[in-house]
């Protein structure tokens, strides 16, 4: 059974997704991974659910759209580091850039879809 849930313009299929996500629950460290809220003035906590109601978890939604928007950018920089590196310190930073990064985008996909959950089940 495929359900759809439409958001930001884009029609996800969940059961595809929780599949993906399913199998990645086991490996995902998300508990371990930093949360730069505290960085920032204004910054949105996402280290745990701290109300339940619609408007918050839309917008905890949108935070996640913004953190891995973040993540993907810091990723879409890596080609620059080969204009002054030698080859081997790319293959170091691109190494770096992976695992630096790529846990975070897979943590907000997977809290996203929880979320987008919850969300549903409130309407």
């Amino acid at each position: 059974m495929h359900k759809k849930i439409q958001g930001h313009g884009v029609v996800h299929h969940v059961a595809s997704e929780r599949a993906a996500i399913a199998r990645l629950e086991g490996v995902l460290v998300k508990d371990r991974l930093p949360d730069a809220a505290r960085w920032f003035d204004g910054g949105f906590a996402k280290g745990s659910l701290a109300a339940h109601d619609p408007a918050y978890l839309r917008r905890f939604i949108r935070e996640t759209w913004r953190g891995e928007l973040c993540h993907w950018f810091a990723l879409g920089c890596v080609p620059v580091f080969f204009l002054w590196n030698p080859w081997w310190a790319d293959m170091v930073m691109v190494g770096y850039a992976m695992m630096a990064n790529i846990p975070c985008i897979l943590a907000q996909r997977y809290n996203r879809l929880r979320l987008r959950r919850l969300l549903a089940r409130q309407f």
